[in-house]
């Protein structure tokens, strides 16, 4: 009755109220409910304006042009991955290694990881204030973008992608370096003998995409290659279980609510299959190892990479040297990241030390210098460490190491230069 009152005030002061057709006394209902505290509550309506007013969130509504880009791009993934599987130009080897992919596979991947490291520790060093040691590692990725827009091999998109999303979601400067190399691959594409191309249509439209779209699109891109990989080589073959690793390290990364338990493999099942030293376990600690420091939970990393560093120790020296080394260092790595973090000076100091040792083991192992970001910022700890517990000496052994690693860095793009 109350709110009936109130609705025909509200109409206007010609406005009467009738209750089963006889005009009511509006004084008199006032003073009743002020006699006897009668409140209005809220009718059914205002109750859903209200609640709808606190739940709906402002959502992003795209453009149909947007729609239609991104839907084209993932279409022309689609179709790469298809037709690159059925020419024969994507090879099955067997289920224990990566697909062939490429001619020049171990260039490819060398140029892969210089583009990752290359940005990475470009963007530390500028952020550190050392703009020439930064512009070198920054000019090496966009170096590395010119091969990798011309390659074949399977991994070169996706790692392009990924690298866009973070560097995006970054910051305003990363942001510009994200816009920056968008433009470098787009006119790389140009340089494509073949205008008929698969690749060319993709790495064009890069030019179109919205980058603040790229977590969404990323995934389905992810979602293209694991569903192509399963059809075309089987839910077994390494190649396949790598970019479901990929994917599950990706929805981590963005997903802090999602445990590791969640989205990767259990190494319970995957030791009775394939044995402790095989490749699918040592992947699935290496990425437990990674998440884990990248959510800042030191002591679990600390954990994950003492067992990496005890499973890389089990594989075969013999035949299998490089993966020996590859995972005995990330496992050394973030061992001494994690006490460092920890403040546990001695045993990050140990942790490093080692890793500097068998990282000069892994470089007569591959040309490459896969680690090499790495044992910078390595030797730059090791440093900060002595110089806490005052031991002059190793303090300057350690800064004269990182002092030969700038001369090499400068003399290898003086010598590119030429």
């Amino acid at each position: 009755m109350l709110r009936q009152v109130e609705h025909t005030k509200n109409q206007g002061p010609d406005r009467v109220l009738t209750l089963h057709g006889r005009i009511t006394n509006v004084a008199k209902i006032a003073r009743y409910s002020k006699r006897n505290q009668l409140v209005r509550r809220p009718g059914t309506r205002e109750i859903v304006d209200q609640i709808a007013e606190l739940s709906v969130i402002p959502r992003r509504i795209e453009s149909p042009e947007t729609i239609q880009i991104e839907e084209k791009f993932l279409h022309n993934i689609q179709l790469y991955i298809k037709g690159s599987f059925e020419l024969g130009l994507w090879r099955f080897v067997d289920n224990e290694h990566l697909i062939e992919s490429s001619t020049v596979q171990p260039k490819d991947q060398h140029s892969i990881y210089s583009f990752y490291s290359g940005v990475r520790s470009g963007c530390e060093r500028l952020n550190a204030g050392e703009g020439k040691i930064g512009g070198i590692h920054l000019g090496d990725a966009f170096k590395s973008i010119d091969e990798l827009v011309l390659s074949t091999y399977h991994d070169v998109l996706p790692n392009i992608i990924w690298q866009l999303t973070d560097l995006y979601n970054g910051g305003p400067e990363q942001r510009k370096l994200a816009e920056m190399i968008r433009q470098h691959i787009t006119e790389a594409a140009q340089t494509y003998p073949l205008p008929d191309d698969p690749r060319r249509p993709i790495f064009k439209a890069f030019k179109s995409l919205d980058l603040s779209h790229m977590k969404d699109l990323e995934d389905k891109m992810m979602d293209c290659f694991v569903d192509n990989f399963r059809f075309f080589l089987g839910a077994r073959c390494y190649s396949t279980f790598v970019m479901e690793s990929n994917r599950a390290r990706r929805r981590l990364d963005w997903a802090n609510y999602l445990t590791l338990d969640e989205c990767l493999p259990d190494l319970h099942v995957l030791d009775q299959v394939f044995g402790p030293s095989n490749l699918r376990p040592l992947e699935v600690i290496r990425r437990r190892t990674e998440v884990s420091f990248k959510r800042g939970l030191y002591a679990q990393t600390k954990t994950e990479s003492n067992r990496l560093v005890e499973r890389a120790l089990l594989v075969c020296p013999e035949n299998e040297a490089w993966t020996r080394q590859y995972f005995l260092l990330k496992g050394l790595q973030y061992l001494g990241d994690s006490q460092f973090c920890l403040r546990e000076s001695a045993g990050a100091t140990a942790a490093y030390e080692e890793f500097i040792r068998q990282e000069a083991v892994f470089s007569n192992l591959t040309p490459g210098f896969q680690f090499r970001p790495a044992k910078f910022r390595i030797l730059e700890r090791l440093e900060e460490l002595a110089v806490e517990n005052h031991e002059t000496g190793r303090v300057a052994a350690w800064r004269r190491q990182r002092e030969e690693m700038i001369d090499l860095l400068e003399a290898e793009k003086a010598f590119l230069n030429l």
